[in-house]
């Protein structure tokens, strides 16, 4: 599991059972930490995680696949409707890939 999908895993629990106070959210997703995550977060400096952003940044940056971010990226930009795809094809192929982008490298709406 990519950290990018233990977060949608956690931010779709979190959906299904209405919990919408974020250090909640915060705290269900680090308890759900083993191994490497868990040894990691329990190495953070008290304090240093004040919310469900800071956390996925941190937790992307630490474990997070940098180069396939690039990669999404260049798909998202390059991304094209073929001749004869179903405008409704291309939207669920677009959101498909918007969605493989970890929310910390996300570009940002202008």
């Amino acid at each position: 599991t990519t950290p990018g999908d233990h977060v949608k895993d956690i931010a779709n629990l979190c959906a299904i059972h209405e919990i919408n106070e974020m250090q909640v959210a915060v705290k269900l997703l680090a308890s759900s930490f083993k191994g490497k995550a868990l040894q990691w977060f329990r190495s953070l400096a008290s304090g240093s995680i004040q919310n469900w952003n800071q956390l996925c940044i941190a937790l992307h940056e630490q474990f997070g696949e940098k180069g396939d971010n690039l990669s999404l990226l260049e798909q998202l930009t390059t991304i094209k409707r073929a001749p004869n795809e179903q405008l409704t094809d291309f939207n669920f192929r677009f959101q498909k890939t918007w969605e493989r982008i970890p929310v910390a490298v996300r570009p940002a709406a202008e």
